[in-house]
């Protein structure tokens, strides 16, 4: 990713000096402007991959996989993001574990009542059986940061179905005024990033945590707290 970054920064500063040289031409200003785009999108990438284990490779999300013992679960080459308390190569016992939601996007199951933990799809059907095998409930709660995120879709909502997501927010442990004031503090890298990847289905908290530049601690466990205001630990839906 170094390489495709450092070309676009040498044809932005390139293209920034023909402007400066022929300022009429619109093919420079083309190039410049083109140059500068492809710059942004590189280095949001750049910057998503600060957000995962800094032992893992520049492969980062490619490599992570899961793995389902008789006692647990694990992730064997490392865990997305370097704040969780899912540590390279512990084993989640089973009885950390208190559900597992397809319904997140990725699926993901919850630990200590505290912590959502996220899977790929790939590893999905083992994990409903992993959770049928335990006595674990798989349950369809639903996903508050989905909900939240909605406004950064590539996709237009009138104002009915904006008020039936708050109305729903409210429902699931929002407040209007909390609702306000989340949406102004990831507003900015939401509606950003979103302009360069263009997703118009689902935005949740795993690409806010994905996305955001500089994940902290604090920030980290904050969307935590959000995503299980409608956490039940002893009332389950259960498929």
């Amino acid at each position: 990713m170094l390489r495709p970054v450092t070309l676009f920064g040498f044809l932005s500063i390139l293209s920034f000096f023909l402007v400066l040289n022929d300022s009429n031409s619109i093919y420079y200003w083309l190039m410049l402007l083109g140059s500068l785009g492809l710059l942004g999108a590189g280095l949001i990438k750049l910057w998503r991959f600060r957000n995962f284990d800094p032992n893992i490779s520049p492969q980062r999300h490619s490599i992570i996989t899961t793995e389902f013992t008789k006692t647990g679960i694990t992730f064997p080459n490392g865990y997305f993001f370097k704040w969780s308390d899912v540590n390279k190569g512990k084993e989640i016992k089973t009885d950390r574990i208190s559900e597992v939601n397809p319904n997140t996007a990725p699926p993901s199951f919850v630990i200590d009542s505290k912590e959502v933990i996220f899977i790929k799809y790939e590893y999905l059907t083992r994990l409903e059986a992993f959770a049928k095998a335990n006595n674990i409930p798989v349950v369809q709660r639903p996903e508050i940061w989905e909900m939240l995120c909605e406004p950064y879709l590539d996709t237009e909502f009138d104002k009915e179905h904006q008020k039936r997501t708050i109305n729903s927010l409210v429902e699931n442990g929002l407040s209007e005024e909390e609702v306000l004031r989340i949406r102004n503090k990831i507003n900015n890298i939401m509606l950003f990033t979103n302009s360069v990847v263009w997703e118009w289905c689902h935005l949740g908290q795993h690409d806010y945590l994905t996305w955001t530049s500089f994940l902290s601690k604090k920030k980290y466990w904050w969307t935590m707290e959000i995503a299980l205001r409608n956490y039940k630990p002893n009332i389950h839906q259960s498929l």
